[in-house]
């Protein structure tokens, strides 16, 4: 096992074998972020044909901005499960920051 800290000063440790590196997490910190954008661009194709969310958000603070990905079971967690376009189209916009009378998307 390998102890250090990164250029943030965070301390990880790696748990190293052949061909295999593990890291544990020791710290997690929370921001405020928003997202910017999201591709694909409508909520209707968030999922591959065969069913696996796929998405990818831009997230921004005033710092940098940088782009998330969301698939498969990490979109059904995310989401709730496979709710319906509409309620897609709702949580997409309420994502972005859209007002409910300046929809995106209908």
């Amino acid at each position: 096992m390998k102890n250090g800290r990164n250029a943030n000063g965070i301390e990880s440790r790696s748990c190293a074998s052949p061909g295999l590196l593990k890291l544990q997490v020791i710290a997690k910190f929370r921001c405020v972020v928003r997202v910017v954008a999201t591709l694909p661009d409508h909520p209707r194709d968030f999922k591959a044909p065969c069913g696996t969310y796929r998405i990818r958000l831009t997230l921004e603070d005033p710092t940098a901005r940088i782009h998330v990905y969301i698939y498969a079971e990490d979109g059904v967690k995310f989401f709730g499960g496979y709710p319906s376009i509409d309620t897609m189209i709702k949580k997409h916009n309420a994502l972005l920051g859209v007002e409910e009378t300046k929809c995106r998307f209908r």
